[in-house]
């Protein structure tokens, strides 16, 4: 899966927690994913398994089956995410979020499986992604991976999403000096919005809805940067 990520977005864990804004906006949007594992202890990675595909729609969030997801099936899986109730969707989201750069990750089929779960979101699920991507109180790792799910969607209702994500106004962290919390901050709101113009432009060469919202970002973005970066996307295409 680091892999993945790291086509996706190769410097946004430099964005967010290393102050490296200068050479970020000479370079564009690129980045890691910012994800952090958790270990044993003996250091190792380790997956949890508890809290990976539910039972049942009506499964508790904190016992919701014993299928790995790990080792499932792309099917099953977005089978059981599609059947998931908003909480136990909120507690996957996150589980997921938390171990995706682990070591134990089989890193090509966990991209068969996210994709498949995005072809498979309700249109509830895409606007509780939506949320999540742009409630400045929830994590970094919880935002990014939820922008990351509704890229794989590739449908009208996602490019409408990332559209809408792209097109929004981050919030105000302060003057974003050097070195400062503001900064990384401001960093991570354009870095989101970046990623779905990214997507929105990967559509558009062959989507004109796509590229019809590509347009209206590079019109109608809150975000200075976010309006320059849809132009010069849309320049790359023609």
């Amino acid at each position: 899966m680091r892999k993945l990520i790291q086509k996706k977005t190769v410097f946004i864990f430099i964005l967010i927690f290393v102050a490296a804004i200068l050479w970020w906006f000479k370079s564009g949007p690129t980045g890691l994913w910012p994800l952090s594992g958790q270990s044993n202890s003996t250091g190792q990675a380790t997956v949890s398994t508890t809290s990976s595909l539910p039972s049942s729609p009506g499964a508790s969030s904190a016992s919701v089956g014993s299928a790995d997801f790990n080792t499932a099936r792309p099917e099953e899986v977005a089978v059981a995410v599609e059947a998931m109730n908003a909480n136990q969707f909120q507690s996957w989201v996150q589980t997921q979020a938390q171990n995706l750069n682990q070591a134990t990750v089989n890193e090509a089929l966990t991209e068969s499986q996210l994709k498949k779960v995005a072809q498979h979101l309700t249109a509830s699920q895409i606007e509780q992604l939506s949320q999540v991507s742009l409630d400045p109180n929830e994590s970094a790792n919880d935002r990014i991976f939820s922008v990351y799910l509704l890229t794989q969607t590739e449908g009208a209702a996602g490019a409408a999403v990332l559209g809408n994500i792209a097109q929004s106004q981050g919030k105000d962290w302060g003057s974003p000096q050097p070195h400062t919390e503001a900064e990384l901050k401001h960093a991570q709101e354009l870095s989101l919005r970046y990623m779905a113009v990214d997507q929105l432009a990967r559509q558009a060469a062959t989507d004109t809805a796509a590229f019809d919202r590509l347009k209206s970002v590079a019109k109608q973005a809150e975000m200075p940067q976010v309006r320059q970066y849809a132009q010069k996307k849309i320049s790359e295409i023609h």
